[in-house]
């Protein structure tokens, strides 16, 4: 008797554990599969580990040339930080933009890039760069927009990046990517300066600011 009501348990004990393994193994393809369509529709933006670095270009707004089979594209940053007295003002987001796979640059603040895109479809990126003033932690979703625009040629496109951020008991980021009619555009396009942006190394370390006496 006491033989038979061991060997129930140790039945037992050995259902349980593989249960349990089998619930780990369905859990850990799930995050595979997961993470394997997550990337595939991440296909639109660039390297992960890219960063870089933006400055206002000059008030002429460059002209964008497009071929017979092309159409002109504008991405407006229109990043909104809420700010009322008292609040402390964080800094403007750096938002990497793109295009089928490849970066192709960056915008900050009131700034954009412009570009010749092939007609038809094309897909675009918006991807928030992680810092002091925009950590990850901030991100209740994820910092990363994604855009379809099938483009016809000889057409003029807006696209407008926005990053928010909002301070409520603690932070709330997101980016979003749309487009916008032409006079909304137009408008964005006129506040805004060119962005010049620079591909720096992942692992660049910015000298910290010193007060001088």
């Amino acid at each position: 008797m006491r033989c038979s009501r061991t060997l129930r348990n140790a039945f037992a004990v050995g259902l349980s554990l593989l249960m349990s393994q089998s619930a780990f193994s369905r859990n850990h393809q799930e995050k595979l599969a997961t993470k394997q369509r997550i990337q595939q529709a991440e296909a639109a933006c660039g390297d992960p580990s890219a960063k870089f670095t933006v400055q206002p270009g000059a008030l002429i707004q460059p002209t964008v040339s497009i071929g017979k089979d092309e159409a002109r594209v504008y991405i407006l940053d229109d990043t909104v930080i809420p700010f009322t007295p008292g609040q402390r003002l964080f800094g403007a987001a750096t938002v990497l933009v793109g295009l089928n796979g490849q970066w192709i640059g960056a915008t900050k603040g009131r700034s954009y890039i412009a570009l010749p895109v092939q007609a038809g479809a094309n897909h675009f990126c918006g991807r928030v760069q992680l810092s002091k003033t925009w950590p990850a932690s901030c991100f209740l979703v994820r910092n990363i927009a994604l855009l379809q625009l099938h483009a016809v040629a000889g057409q003029t496109y807006y696209v407008r990046a926005r990053a928010y951020k909002i301070e409520d008991d603690g932070y709330y980021c997101a980016v979003n990517l749309d487009t916008v009619n032409p006079d909304e555009g137009k408008l964005l396009l006129a506040e805004s300066l060119p962005a010049v942006w620079k591909k720096v190394s992942p692992h660049t370390q910015y000298p910290r600011k010193t007060s001088h006496p």
